[in-house]
């Protein structure tokens, strides 16, 4: 996938209704893996470092969802600095929706 942005009609149950998302890269999304809704192929590579923390929690959340899910608001925090203004809209979004979780 070249683009880094997918845009889909419906959004994972997990989130609000009426919750407009669209995924970032190969893994940024709710139920959004290696450029497909419900993939597994984790040998597609990230798009860039934004994309590479959403890869590293989606590794996570089948294994320890508490600990993907913080260590992503983690990651995200420490790469904040270093995002492009189009980025932070797509790491906004899940760190403080994993940060009100926990």
């Amino acid at each position: 996938m070249s683009s880094a942005l997918v845009e889909v009609e419906q959004v994972a149950p997990a989130l609000p209704a009426g919750l407009n998302f669209k995924w970032y890269g190969n893994y940024g999304g709710p139920g959004y893996t290696a450029g497909a809704i419900g993939g597994t192929d984790f040998s597609v590579p990230a798009v860039d470092r934004l994309d590479k923390s959403f890869k590293h929690h989606d590794l996570w959340y089948h294994v320890d969802r508490q600990y993907a899910n913080r260590a992503l608001v983690r990651d995200l925090q420490h790469i904040f600095p270093s995002l492009k203004p189009g980025q932070v809209k797509y790491a906004s979004l899940p760190a403080a929706y994993f940060y009100l979780q926990d």
